[in-house]
């Protein structure tokens, strides 16, 4: 995500920036088709559209973040997506953004429960 500014102008991502997120974090487990990320987001309950999936693992390979291969063992073929070293240094780059933004949305949560005890 070469150009991408994370959560720009201090928010903490939009939909398409997640779906990016966890789609590296997947592909740095281990190398993964899109079918499989698609049910592993389902299982999280994000009901993400198949084409948005692909579109972003497009991007993610066009940037460099991931790369895929063909796979052919015993099925249809299959393109695999692994994270690169790039992805890998991307990743690492947004921890501590992600860190202060936990933080943030920890203080948020708090002032909320204070207001609802003070109703």
């Amino acid at each position: 995500m070469g150009h991408h500014r994370w959560g720009h102008g201090g928010g903490w991502g939009n939909r398409k920036e997640w779906l990016a997120l966890w789609i590296l974090l997947m592909a740095g487990e281990k190398p993964t088709h899109g079918y499989e990320i698609l049910n592993r987001l389902e299982e999280m309950g994000m009901v993400i559209n198949a084409g948005s999936l692909y579109r972003t693992l497009r991007t993610l390979d066009v940037q460099g973040l991931v790369e895929s291969h063909w796979s052919v063992s015993g099925g249809p073929a299959r393109r695999l997506y692994r994270l690169t070293p790039q992805g890998w240094l991307y990743l690492r780059s947004l921890k501590s953004l992600l860190q202060n933004q936990k933080a943030t949305l920890e203080k948020v949560v708090d002032q909320i429960n204070k207001l609802e005890k003070g109703r």
